[in-house]
């Protein structure tokens, strides 16, 4: 968890913030100013994000996060393009996404030293982000926009992992049944 004290700025681009326990703001707590682009935060234990007093998010997701994904409403901090997977966090910004399901796997890597949560190929994340506030590249190093749902156009992703068709296929175990003669 990430904790930004009341006289600090931070910003976070193409993190992913997950698996953290708390009794409150398991994944963020921000009493400062914090800058959130392209950030995942994601199956947290004690809201996502518990406190946020003065900021920005954008491109980003909150979902599975327990008890909410947001302790606090978020309104007048989104700039846009968010997902909230339980609608807890008010986003109201152009292309903010409530109450939908990210689509997200398990947290692994990919291709890099980075563990991420990329999307599943129909996620609503994938090619949905706001381009005017595209890193240029994700948190593996992968560039971004890329077309990660084949219509011809690359979009950049919502949160930390620029889907890949090529790379980010869900792994398939297929298991070997072996027969006595």
């Amino acid at each position: 968890a990430i904790h930004n004290n009341a006289d600090a700025t931070m910003e976070l681009t193409n993190v992913t913030i997950s698996g953290n326990e708390a009794y409150s703001s398991g994944g963020l707590s921000n009493s400062g100013t914090a800058d959130l682009i392209n950030v995942t935060i994601a199956n947290n234990t004690g809201d996502g994000i518990g406190l946020f007093s003065a900021g920005s998010v954008v491109n980003s997701i909150l979902s599975g996060n327990t008890d909410e994904n947001c302790g606090v409403v978020m309104t007048s901090f989104s700039l846009g393009s968010n997902l909230d997977s339980d609608a807890s966090c008010g986003f109201t910004g152009s292309g903010d996404l409530q109450d939908t399901p990210a689509m997200l796997q398990p947290l692994r890597y990919v291709n890099s030293t980075i563990p991420t949560h990329s999307p599943l190929v129909d996620s609503p994340v994938v090619d949905s982000g706001d381009p005017g506030h595209c890193p240029v590249n994700d948190a593996r190093g992968v560039t971004r926009p890329l077309d990660g749902d084949g219509t011809g156009g690359a979009v950049c992703d919502r949160g930390a992992h620029e889907y890949d068709p090529v790379t980010d296929k869900p792994r398939t175990f297929i298991p070997l049944v072996g027969r006595e003669s």
